[in-house]
């Protein structure tokens, strides 16, 4: 452990012997999945990568003592579980709002969700996920409800219809965009929380 560069990225603890080292936060950077690749698409990562490259050729004056470094081992393995859980169950991606192509399409996603509900329910919001969230909705099924927000607020709920076959939309039924008010075709910030089964949007 010659040189330590902490970086805050996504939901995650900083162990306190680090906090006064914190080289970089890129928690509030936004990504899309792009051919299993994680794409920054906000400003703030190339600044952050060329003062890290800079930093690694550079000697450093800040040092943790031999003690420092036992704690923050110690830290790190008690954390471990807690971080990669968070990891697992939360992503943020830059999405466009895509909206059924007519009603006729939009009344064979109802059906097909109603399939699923032990009685047939007429208040069906039903929601295609991009695909690359099967990684974090492993258990959710067809008819599953969904808490859907706008900035965490007007709490609505739709219902769980599949999952889309590109990475780069979620759609979205029409009562669920006027209640929360987005509009379709426009791009969002939208974070997805498994834990809860939660969709928030967020503009840039």
């Amino acid at each position: 452990m010659h040189k330590i560069i902490p970086i805050k990225y996504r939901d995650c603890i900083i162990p306190s012997e680090i906090i006064n080292l914190l080289y970089g936060d890129l928690s509030k950077e936004i990504v899309q999945i792009i051919d299993d690749k994680v794409k920054f698409t906000t400003d703030g990562y190339t600044p952050f990568l060329n003062k890290l490259i800079k930093t690694l050729n550079t000697p450093t004056d800040k040092k943790l003592t031999n003690q420092d470094k036992i704690e923050l081992k110690e830290e790190f393995k008690q954390n471990e579980s807690i971080i990669s859980k968070n990891r697992d169950s939360i992503a943020t991606l830059y999405l466009q709002v895509a909206a059924y192509s007519d009603s006729i399409s939009l009344k064979e996603f109802k059906d097909k969700v109603n399939k699923y509900l032990p009685e047939p329910d007429e208040n069906i919001n039903p929601i295609v996920l991009p695909r690359v969230i099967k990684n974090i909705f492993t258990n959710v099924k067809i008819g599953e409800p969904l808490t859907v927000t706008f900035d965490s607020k007007n709490n609505h709920v739709g219902h769980f219809a599949g999952f889309r076959r590109d990475d780069i939309k979620i759609t979205v039924s029409p009562d669920i965009r006027h209640q929360i008010e987005i509009i379709k075709d426009q791009r969002y910030v939208v974070k997805f929380d498994a834990n809860n089964k939660s969709i928030d949007f967020n503009e840039m």
